[in-house]
């Protein structure tokens, strides 16, 4: 469970990363801005492993049961923070941007709006607010909006071009090929 907290609170920098350079740089914003963020994502990322975060988990049927501790509230605030931040640049690519780009940035909102959306309430909104963990174990399957909506776009919009899907399928096999093989021989 702390790996989870660990995991969305690098995912949700990354994706406002993402926001801040895709399509262009336009989105940019100035180095102290930067500096600030990413020590509020390490010490978001170094809490979550602490019993700061996460004091207690209990086993029940078919999910855990989290008892929370302190530092909810600076994780919480870190990732409301950059999902806000992510969506409004997003927007604004989306305004400045037009043609084929900007439906690029629909489809790429849409698919992350919808898995964010998803996720937050079965894994954030539900559990730390009404302390109920029942529907946690089905917050990933929102991530298949944004597979679906991210497949669509790079299928019909050609939304990377073919030289970057080549080289993430070349360097996927490259790095996965080394633990692979030496797990088998």
């Amino acid at each position: 469970n702390k790996a989870i907290f660990f995991n969305t609170s690098l995912l949700i920098y990354f994706l406002y990363l993402f926001s801040t350079t895709y399509p262009n740089y336009k989105n940019n914003p100035p180095s102290n801005v930067k500096t600030m963020i990413a020590l509020l994502t390490l010490f978001s990322a170094i809490t979550s492993w602490s019993s700061y975060l996460v004091k207690d988990v209990e086993l029940v049927a078919f999910h855990s049961e989290i008892t929370f501790g302190l530092g909810i509230a600076v994780y919480l605030l870190h990732f409301v923070l950059l999902a806000i931040l992510f969506g409004y640049n997003i927007i604004k690519s989306y305004r400045t941007s037009n043609g084929i780009e900007k439906i690029k940035i629909q489809y790429l909102f849409l698919g992350i709006s919808l898995s964010l959306l998803g996720t937050s309430i079965t894994n954030l909104v539900l559990p730390v607010l009404f302390s109920n963990f029942e529907l946690s174990n089905i917050g990933p399957f929102f991530l298949l909006f944004f597979i679906a909506f991210t497949t669509i776009s790079i299928i019909r919009f050609r939304l990377f071009g073919i030289r970057f899907l080549f080289a993430q399928i070349v360097n996927t096999i490259i790095v996965t090929s080394i633990p692979y093989l030496s797990f088998f021989l």
